[in-house]
């Protein structure tokens, strides 16, 4: 071979190697793009498993989870990937202003704004304004300092528990008589509740009616009475209970009931109770959802107040909103009021309950316009 072609050939055997190792590299390099693609999918359903077996085992676990009075049992489900279609999507708009949250693209379908139309202002309904609720295991120890505290965040009523169906019908009469002449003496309203298993319907009706007509030695009574009705809730029990409170007392007395939240017992006598009990009072409590965050308590909220009209068929339904002060925040309260205000919630908001409530929350609740 002539020695003028050997330079060339080496040349050549040079960029054959270097096309060769080009190639080994760009493979390398492919093949590892697509162990990362693989791996970060299967990373994504693995852990789309997981949220979702996570799911389940907190659904399983609100199931068992119990407070003083209740339970959550998810017959209507959250999910996380909660529905906003109804209302258009409710978005939040952080503002640098402590706890002001306000809406963008509050869109309401057309039954939702029909709806609206149809709800009117209760001003003058007795749960109006802001309270606040004391069950019956911790009426306050210093009277005079419960009510600095309500007047210093400017709550106006207190729902508080006189007795349930396993006590007597005051079960701290003594209490009771103190807190209603102070409540009087610094014009805040005073609504006693009643906690009613309506295993014995006539026993738990007594329990309503005589604290309703009850008149304490220095001349103080209650505003009104709210029955809790969440244990046996058959419409032929609360039936005979409503007819039996209904024959005692003046024909204008208010009748309040405490009812669930329809994401939480959307079977339930809705209808019955919405067409003869004056003001229904939903337990928004929203404490027992899990990995949540403002959004998912802002759809609890909306779909609980849209729900509670749907299936009592009532638009125009006299509301009153209990809000969740029991291990919340106040920028998830300051969210769940927004919420009843573009709702129409017209017959006031209070918080539950008054011994674990910080002041932080009652902060919240003392800046809400309602």
């Amino acid at each position: 071979m002539p020695r003028k072609f050997i330079p060339l050939i080496a040349i050549s055997l040079i960029l054959v190697s270097l096309e060769g190792a080009f190639l080994n590299i760009s493979a390398f390099k492919i093949e590892n793009s697509r162990t990362d693609t693989i791996f970060n999918e299967e990373t994504l359903n693995i852990e789309s498993k997981d949220k979702i077996n996570h799911k389940d085992k907190d659904k399983e676990k609100l199931k068992d989870e119990k407070s003083s009075d209740k339970f959550l049992d998810l017959e209507a489900g959250f999910t996380d990937d909660d529905d906003l279609e109804r209302f258009g999507g409710l978005e939040f708009n952080f503002k640098k202003s402590k706890h002001l949250r306000t809406f963008r693209n509050f869109d309401l379908n057309s039954a939702d704004k029909q709806a609206l139309k149809s709800v009117k202002s209760n001003k003058n309904a007795i749960t109006s304004g802001k309270g606040i609720w004391v069950n019956i295991w911790n009426y306050p120890k210093n009277v005079d300092a419960f009510i600095d505290r309500l007047t210093d965040y400017h709550i106006d009523t207190v729902y508080l528990q006189v007795n349930r169906s396993t006590t007597e019908v005051f079960r701290h009469q003594v209490q009771i008589d103190e807190i209603l002449k102070a409540c009087k003496k610094a014009d805040i309203k005073i609504i006693g509740w009643s906690y009613a298993y309506l295993h014995d319907v006539k026993a738990d009706a007594d329990k309503f009616i005589k604290p309703a007509l009850y008149v304490s030695p220095e001349g103080y009574s209650f505003d009104a009475m709210a029955a809790d009705i969440e244990e046996n809730y058959k419409v032929e029990s609360v039936k005979r209970y409503t007819e039996l409170i209904k024959a005692a007392v003046p024909e204008d007395y208010p009748l309040i009931a405490i009812v669930f939240s329809p994401q939480i017992k959307p079977v339930y006598p809705w209808e019955y109770i919405a067409g003869n009990w004056d003001i229904l009072m939903p337990m928004v409590y929203w404490h027992g959802i899990k990995q949540r965050d403002s959004q998912r308590v802002a759809t609890f909220v909306a779909d609980s107040i849209h729900n509670l009209r749907k299936y009592t068929k009532k638009d125009d339904l006299n509301i009153h909103m209990i809000t969740d002060g029991e291990r919340t925040t106040p920028d998830e309260v300051a969210i769940s009021l927004e919420v009843a205000h573009k709702l129409k919630v017209n017959s006031g908001i209070s918080v539950y309950p008054e011994h674990l409530v910080p002041n932080s929350i009652l902060e919240v609740i003392k800046e809400f316009k309602a």
